[in-house]
């Protein structure tokens, strides 16, 4: 799927050109497509259907039954403690993993936990960057190379 920016210039989009039928019968997931090793295919234009907007989407999580999933826990700095505790500096990240399960898709809803733990719930805006093939000591100007999208 390929998205079309709005004339404004901001980074939101209007329409999305969903993978073809044909695309679609050959690697019927993101992951099929990764694991063949053609995500170039998505750049071709004869591999996408016609534009829809985004509007009409529902969003799902990016890559079904996904093998990794690593997680920032501190790359921006919090004006406030969290649980009492004062959050790390964005110099000394967190790194930890979730399961796929955890997951859900833009604008979908969160579930609240029950009980105290829902005391401490705290969301915010997430990102999620796919990356398309392995990648070890590239450099920041390589790093993009990798992913396939974000």
């Amino acid at each position: 799927m390929t998205a079309t920016p709005r004339k404004s210039g901001q980074s939101v989009f209007e329409t999305v050109a969903p993978a073809s039928p044909g695309l679609i019968a050959q690697y019927p997931t993101l992951r099929d497509l990764l694991d063949a090793e053609i995500s170039e295919a998505l750049k071709d234009s004869e591999n996408l259907s016609a534009k829809i907007p985004i509007a009409e989407i529902t969003f799902q999580p990016p890559i079904p039954n996904p093998r990794k999933i690593i997680c920032v826990g501190m790359n921006y700095p919090k004006p406030y403690p969290v649980d009492g505790v004062a959050p790390p500096s964005p110099e000394h990240i967190i790194l930890f993993g979730k399961e796929g399960e955890t997951l859900v898709g833009h604008g979908a809803t969160l579930e609240a936990p029950r009980g105290t733990p829902a005391d401490s719930f705290d969301y915010e805006g997430e990102i999620a960057v796919v990356i398309e093939k392995p990648a070890r000591h590239v450099t920041a100007a390589q790093a993009m190379d990798h992913v396939l999208g974000y």
